[in-house]
């Protein structure tokens, strides 16, 4: 009997909603929500996921033009963020030596030499994500076209286990956990996890479960808990400070075991996407309650919220600070004001200023 097979993925756009949402309340520092910033791990992961089931499906492709595709895709709304950031510098009489390193994607090589600062900073700080996603998505878009697709699976296993190695080894080596943080290689087990998901998806088209997620979801769980606990015994901390410890780079990033939290992430998802996008593709369409639409919604928005949404937190903070009850921790007024503002900001581009563009590109 032949499966019917639907490729529009709501759930999985759902679950990417999800995650955004953990992440903004990550930037808004809501009390425990230390482990929240592996959400950006997804975000890679659903990256590589898509573009390598879009090439499974594609005889023929050119990478210049999936690219520059990629490219159009992502500029408009990271040039309108980048044009603030500078309008803000040059509101406060800084250099703005950074904007060119920027709009070519390449904060994080920067930020390297910078110790992560910059001029453009405050409105900027997110913006490393985009550097890994361009230059990353660039990489993985030639290793896919350059190999035969009966070698992508070997070709993952092999990256999956060259990140592992070259983190683990810089580790112990001592390098600058700021450098292994921005590397865009650092994150290169995400994209492997995400085309291997995409893979068996594609490969196991009749089958309607996927008996390995299960599997590197123990995985990755168990790697988050065992890290937190090396963390604890490394630095003689309390059960919750060791906790608090899973966001700070300096310390993860210093541990043999912790230092692979992002292929422990990855795995978390890899098990959730595989869930969600089996539903995706064999099971029923989603259903048209509001929290459904609304979690579509965030998901198909996400990466235009998860640019604005910084700039806002930023502008939100700093009324707070010149408020005479500023030594009240902020993050309710963070998430609710925050969030609004994020929505309707990213409503108001989607509506008319995308399409104000689409149209003078088109001429009419």
């Amino acid at each position: 009997m032949q499966v019917t097979v639907k490729t529009r993925m709501d759930r999985v756009q759902m679950l990417r909603g999800i995650v955004f949402l953990t992440i903004f309340v990550f930037h808004c520092n809501v009390p425990f929500s230390n482990i929240l910033w592996g959400g950006i791990e997804c975000f890679f992961l659903l990256s590589s996921f898509f573009l390598t089931r879009k090439l499974w499906r594609t005889e023929k492709i050119s990478v210049k033009s999936q690219f520059w595709h990629r490219i159009q895709r992502l500029s408009l709304p990271y040039i309108c963020v980048l044009v603030l950031a500078a309008l803000r510098s040059i509101l406060f009489r800084e250099n703005l030596y950074d904007f060119i390193p920027h709009l070519v994607f390449g904060q994080n090589f920067l930020w390297m030499v910078t110790r992560y600062t910059s001029s453009m900073q405050p409105l900027t700080a997110h913006l490393w994500t985009m550097s890994i996603e361009v230059w990353m998505g660039f990489l993985w878009l030639v290793l896919l076209k350059v190999l035969p697709k009966p070698a992508w699976r070997k070709a993952m296993y092999a990256c999956l286990a060259c990140s592992v190695a070259l983190r683990t080894w810089l580790i112990f080596i001592g390098y600058d956990t700021l450098v292994l943080s921005l590397s865009p290689l650092s994150h290169m087990d995400a994209f492997a996890v995400g085309s291997l998901l995409a893979i068996q998806l594609e490969e196991d088209s009749q089958k309607k479960v996927l008996t390995t997620s299960w599997i590197a979801g123990v995985l990755g769980v168990l790697g988050i808990v065992v890290s937190w606990l090396c963390l604890m015994k490394a630095h003689n901390l309390s059960l919750l400070n060791a906790y608090r410890s899973l966001n700070n780079s300096d310390r993860y990033l210093a541990n043999l075991v912790a230092g692979n939290l992002y292929l422990y992430f990855a795995l978390v998802f890899y098990w959730l996407i595989a869930g969600v996008g089996l539903k995706d593709i064999y099971g029923k369409a989603v259903s048209s309650r509001w929290l459904g639409r609304v979690l579509k919604y965030l998901g198909d928005t996400s990466y235009v919220m998860y640019l604005f949404h910084w700039p806002i937190l930023w502008f939100l903070k700093l009324v707070w600070s010149k408020l005479p009850w500023n030594e009240i921790k902020p993050w309710p007024m963070l998430l609710i004001v925050g969030i609004l503002l994020t929505v309707a900001a990213t409503f108001i581009f989607e509506r008319y200023i995308a399409p104000l563009f689409k149209k003078l590109k088109g001429g009419k």
